[in-house]
């Protein structure tokens, strides 16, 4: 456990605001495992701190399988199940897997990436809430930092909050 001091609380209230403006620039609903792979570094490096911990320990790591994972996969295992399983088959199981599995495939094709990975709109949930977890520290001021120091990290805070809220409001308009 590492204790949090101020300027690790400034640079990590930084790399939110500057995390949240990069995630603006990505599609909502696209599972981007580069960015899910930066989270949960990210996420690691954030619950290592003794103020943070007990405030981010409910936010699960994002999982990084992007459809085309999930399909590479499909297509492995449909390839070696056809090498291995249907030269034994009578032609009427052979006539059954050949229309079986084109329609498997669309439909896994057509389940949301959401389903099985982590999306954008989610990894901005999660670093919003840290950015949530790092306003409510700040608020409290357990680091007794200067007001100069204080004002300047409440902006970038809030700057993180608001672009992050608002990403997830253009999304859901009318759910908020």
């Amino acid at each position: 456990m590492t204790v949090l001091t101020r300027n690790e609380f400034y640079k990590l209230s930084q790399a939110c605001r500057d995390y949240a403006r990069r995630l603006a620039v990505h599609d909502q609903q696209k599972v981007d495992r580069q960015l899910c792979l930066e989270c949960n570094q990210f996420l690691a490096q954030t619950q290592a701190y003794d103020l943070l911990r007990d405030g981010l320990k409910a936010i699960r790591p994002a999982r990084p399988l992007t459809r085309g994972l999930v399909m590479t996969a499909f297509f492995i295992v449909s390839f070696l199940l056809a090498l291995l399983i249907l030269p034994g088959l009578s032609r009427d199981a052979m006539t059954f897997y050949s229309i079986a599995w084109p329609l498997v495939a669309l439909g896994i094709f057509m389940v949301p990436p959401s389903f099985y990975g982590t999306s954008v709109e989610q990894i901005e949930g999660k670093i919003l809430h840290m950015v949530e977890a790092l306003q409510a520290i700040l608020n409290k001021n357990q680091l007794d930092v200067t007001e100069a120091v204080f004002f300047t990290i409440k902006e970038m805070l809030d700057e993180a909050h608001n672009e992050l809220y608002q990403q997830i409001y253009l999304a859901h308009p009318r759910q908020m």
